[in-house]
């Protein structure tokens, strides 16, 4: 079967290698869909994190696909599962991996909404308990992350929902999921913009979602209630200073994907799809670009050469 192993310098190689076989706690899916992680994946290949997962391997964890085999222990999937797994190295025909790293989800779902649930799933562990209801909620950044935060705000009845992003068509779709303010950061300075969106209020979450090292200081300087969260969801590969004084004299708590991971993923992964399914979360049209397993090496291209034309990419 073919594998796109990262070899480093931004290439893929795609071999051939053996089918796998589960083990007895394990199943084999053969993999249908997956989406490329803007954060993990497309760091990896820019050098910024292949110092954790090395080179001369296959990459990719945004996934669904069909159960192919079960191992012997395994009693709660069968042959002909519709799964969404969080399994690492799905750049390829089919993995094996244990139970607890895969989910069930219903028909109604399409293989890309079922690549994109581990994404919702990570942001709703972030935002479940996080945001209650009345809360005016900064969102910076409105990548697939961001937009996912922005309907989950809205969902959990927040009374402001202001956003910022570097490019319109993202912020046009944040505001059809509920925004109430779209700045756009490459036309106007984001932390005044924003003040003046809060008006004579504050923030009471503000969560960065962009990745980049420019939104850290702007999230800890964002006029807020005595008490607000700063909730670091972005994947920034280089050193952020946070000034704990500043933390303290504004009462801001900074809280990170492992402050708020649940100890049982599964139980936010299944709300996740469950979000999905009733339609009270939309993802389907972040699919901007598919590519077959076979030109990974371009949809790689366009992830680092043409970030303002993509959202999400789907490698089949």
């Amino acid at each position: 079967m073919l594998a796109a192993f990262y070899k480093g310098d931004i290439k893929f190689s795609l071999e051939d290698i053996e089918e796998p076989k589960p083990k007895a706690n394990e199943v084999k899916i053969r993999i249908v869909a997956n989406t490329i992680c803007n954060s993990t994946d497309r760091k990896i290949i820019m050098g910024l994190r292949d110092h954790i997962f090395g080179v001369n391997v296959v990459l990719g964890h945004e996934s669904g696909g069909v159960v192919e085999e079960v191992g012997a222990m395994i009693t709660d999937f069968k042959v002909g599962d519709r799964v969404a797994t969080e399994a690492w190295g799905t750049y390829t025909k089919y993995i094996c991996t244990t139970t607890n790293k895969v989910q069930h989800v219903p028909d109604n779902l399409n293989f890309d909404q079922v690549a994109l649930t581990e994404i919702v799933m990570k942001a709703y562990q972030m935002a479940a308990g996080n945001i209650i209801p009345g809360d005016t909620v900064v969102i910076l950044g409105q990548g697939a992350a961001g937009l996912i935060f922005t309907q989950l705000a809205k969902l959990a009845g927040a009374s402001k929902i202001i956003v910022t992003d570097l490019y319109d068509h993202k912020l046009v779709k944040a505001k059809s999921y509920g925004a109430d303010v779209a700045i756009n950061a490459s036309k106007e300075g984001s932390l005044e913009a924003i003040k003046v969106a809060l008006g004579e209020g504050t923030a009471d979450v503000i969560i960065e979602a962009a990745g980049v090292v420019e939104t850290p200081p702007i999230a800890l300087r964002v006029p807020n209630t005595y008490g607000a969260k700063i909730l670091q969801f972005g994947v920034i590969p280089y050193d952020v200073s946070y000034s704990f004084s500043h933390l303290h004299d504004c009462g801001q708590q900074v809280l990170t994907i492992g402050a708020c991971r649940f100890l049982d993923e599964s139980l936010p992964y299944r709300r996740a799809i469950q979000l999905i399914s009733e339609g009270k979360i939309e993802i389907e049209s972040f699919i901007t670009h598919r590519f077959k397993l076979e030109d990974i090496n371009d949809a790689f291209d366009l992830v680092l050469n043409h970030p303002e034309q993509i959202n999400k990419i789907v490698i089949e």
